[in-house]
């Protein structure tokens, strides 16, 4: 009877330290956000296999000729469901958030501005060239955090591979060298239903780096 008296308390109190998010990120980059305890982290070789990330060899042939690269990636999903034939499905049914830190090289670094950022994830601005229907939902939210400035930003989206909805959030270094992003959302229809849960998300975006 004491034994089964012990493992309820305990049980009651591990249920008790229980959290309905994980934290996502990387110290060595300095960003973090959440996402539900229910969604899904892709491990680096999924990362890879998706081509969302790039071998090291990559990074460091694309910083000696000088050009950019992503520093890190990471995504979060509501369910498997988000890969299809060996791709991210960013325009399905199930949610999603992805995040990046980008290494700029010199010529990206003198012609990077706050509209820029915009593009970190999604070709917004090819896009709207090429004709497609982009439309940017509310008004941008500018961010000053220490040296760190950004934007946040929504849009809606008519493309090829289907509608698509999604909230970005990004931060720039003052030497403009280095940014910090993410991205939630899914089809247009999954957006809207669960815009609540992605606003946590973003709303949850952390960098601590200094920014100078």
């Amino acid at each position: 009877m004491a034994a089964a008296a012990l493992s309820a308390i305990l049980a009651w109190l591990l249920a008790g330290c229980s959290t309905s998010v994980d934290y996502v990120g990387t110290a060595s980059q300095g960003v973090f956000f959440k996402v539900p305890n229910t969604w899904d982290v892709f491990d680096g070789a999924t990362l890879k296999r998706l081509g969302l990330a790039v071998a090291a060899t990559a990074n460091a042939q694309a910083a000696a000729s000088g050009t950019s690269y992503p520093v890190y990636v990471t995504m979060a999903v509501a369910g498997r469901g988000v890969i299809v034939k060996g791709s991210p499905n960013f325009f399905g049914p199930q949610p999603w958030a992805l995040a990046n830190v980008v290494s700029f090289g010199a010529s990206d670094q003198v012609g990077m501005s706050l509209v820029g950022l915009n593009d970190l994830l999604f070709p917004i601005d090819q896009w709207q060239q090429d004709g497609l229907s982009v439309r940017q939902i509310g008004n941008t939210m500018l961010i000053v955090r220490g040296a760190l400035r950004g934007s946040r930003v929504t849009f809606e989206a008519q493309t090829p591979s289907g509608t698509l909805g999604f909230e970005q959030v990004a931060l720039i270094n003052s030497p403009t060298n280095k940014a910090w992003d993410l991205a939630v959302g899914c089809s247009l229809a999954c957006f809207q239903a669960h815009r609540r849960v992605l606003d946590g998300i973003v709303k949850s975006f952390t960098v601590t780096a200094r920014g100078t």
